[in-house]
């Protein structure tokens, strides 16, 4: 089954890691077969990696999109993880950490970044962090 990815004017996706920049108008487009796909608005900026939360997302996507450093993306994630359940330890920040290292011992990088969207939300709330 296609993946039919509708572009906004002016949207970016990664696709197995080139980089695609739509036009003016809105476009659709089928990938037929298995990518790695990100998109724009999924992606995340080292700059903008500020917060510990977002410095987990930022190595998560990058092993997802560079299969060559991807060990030492998940090492480094591996920390990361490890200090934000050190500084917050509750029921909520364990359940997404471990439904997001389910998704990666699957490969599933794609499903853990959504994931970790709600451990940023988690952070922004309770840390004060965006706001």
């Amino acid at each position: 089954m296609a993946l039919k990815l509708t572009l906004k004017p002016e949207e970016k996706v990664i696709v197995n890691g080139a980089v695609i920049a739509n036009g003016g108008a809105k476009t659709t487009l089928s990938i037929e077969n298995s990518a790695i796909i990100l998109r724009q608005k999924d992606i995340l900026t080292e700059e903008q990696a500020n917060t510990p939360a977002k410095r987990i997302y930022f190595c998560l996507q990058l092993a997802y999109l560079d299969s060559d450093h991807e060990r030492d993306y998940l090492e480094k994630a591996n920390l990361l993880v490890r200090d934000f359940v050190e500084a917050a330890p509750t029921e909520e920040v364990r359940t997404i950490l471990e439904a997001v290292g389910q998704d990666v011992s699957e490969r599933n990088y794609f499903k853990a970044l959504k994931q970790l969207k709600k451990l940023i939300a988690y952070e922004e709330k309770r840390l004060n962090y965006g706001g």
